[in-house]
């Protein structure tokens, strides 16, 4: 799933955790593999007061509306590339966002042949992207 490190990876995260709050999340292994996204995530959670009153409300009830069981964050490269050598269901989330740079290509590299696989798009791509094949509706 690629993203954007700043906004879109966050909301994604937001969402992820609000099904597991509501016990509609598969219990399978995610992963936030972009270091970029990571960093941007813990400047975020730095300032909770700026937070919308919607997740303020969450936050009375969970104190990190970012993380959430079976969800890790991937810095290492090593640990990254040690993801395409897993077998099983999984949600990878990186950047970039368009799909051209980043460790995603790696990722998309990796999986994109296997029918079993879905690459999914969560925002704008600019049409001389890498990511505008996977934008065509």
């Amino acid at each position: 799933m690629p993203a954007f490190s700043v906004g879109r990876t966050q909301e994604i995260l937001y969402f992820l955790n609000q099904l597991d709050l509501e016990n509609r999340l598969p219990k399978i292994p995610i992963f936030v593999d972009s270091p970029l996204s990571i960093e941007a995530t813990d400047m975020v959670k730095r300032f909770p007061q700026y937070f919308n009153k919607r997740i303020q409300n969450v936050m009375k009830n969970d104190d990190d509306p970012f993380m959430f069981p079976g969800l890790t964050y991937i810095k290492d490269v090593r640990d990254s590339k040690a993801l395409n050598f897993r077998s099983g269901p999984m949600v990878i989330i990186s950047a970039s966002g368009m799909a051209d740079a980043g460790r995603v290509k790696h990722h998309i590299n990796n999986t994109v042949e296997n029918s079993r696989n879905a690459i999914v798009m969560t925002g704008y791509c600019e049409p001389n992207s890498w990511g505008q094949d996977f934008c065509r509706v």
